[in-house]
């Protein structure tokens, strides 16, 4: 039975993510690497003390500082039909429309992320504090011992198969809306000027 970090690092069924065959990285479904193992233990290691937002989360803040929606629009048609294969789980709920196009849009707060200075989006001490900024002690997903565990289980370099072989858990459409709209929320309201300014001088460093 696997521990508690390794189900923290396990995508979930319907997930727009996975893990590489050999482990080394995460990519995108379509085989796109969006961060690498060590990039990974790098951003999570600075937010040991805080506890980690779930990793669904974390995933898709690295994708954006990798490669924008702007910079490969298969990246925005991917995520728009990641969200609606969500939506059609759950009879009458449209993540598609609520989350992607509403006011304010996670299309639009994606952008934002996406398109601070490259000196930010290319530092691991910068994007560890981009998680930190944007989410709060509620939206936590897993307490310190756990993230020693997901630590552990990412430097110590798992068996491959512990992760590419893993039975993907499944994560309700209501917790995708969840998790979604704090991002939405977060991503148009925190990132201003000043929070700005103060990850150019993080990415500086």
């Amino acid at each position: 039975m696997k521990n508690s970090g390794f189900q923290y690092l396990t995508p979930s069924q319907n997930s727009f993510w996975q893990w590489a065959e050999d482990g080394t990285a995460i990519e995108w479904c379509d085989g796109k690497t969006i961060a690498f193992r060590d990039e990974i233990w790098q951003v999570l290691d600075r937010l040991k003390y805080e506890g980690f937002p779930p990793f669904d989360i974390v995933v898709l803040v690295l994708a954006m500082c990798r490669a924008g929606l702007s910079a490969d629009l298969s990246r925005a048609e991917a995520f728009r039909s990641f969200l609606e294969s969500v939506s059609a789980t759950t009879p009458g709920t449209n993540l598609a429309d609520v989350m992607w196009t509403g006011t304010p849009g996670l299309e639009t707060g994606l952008k934002k992320l996406s398109s601070l200075p490259p000196c930010v989006l290319r530092s691991h001490i910068a994007k560890a504090e981009i998680l930190s900024i944007l989410y709060d002690p509620a939206h936590l997903r897993c307490s310190n011992r756990v993230a020693e565990e997901v630590l552990d289980a990412v430097k110590s370099g798992f068996p491959n198969e512990d992760l590419t072989a893993a039975s993907p858990v499944d994560k309700p459409s209501t917790r995708w809306f969840l998790d979604l709209r704090w991002l939405r929320f977060s991503l148009n309201d925190k990132l201003d000027e000043e929070t700005i300014e103060n990850l150019l001088a993080t990415g500086i460093e």
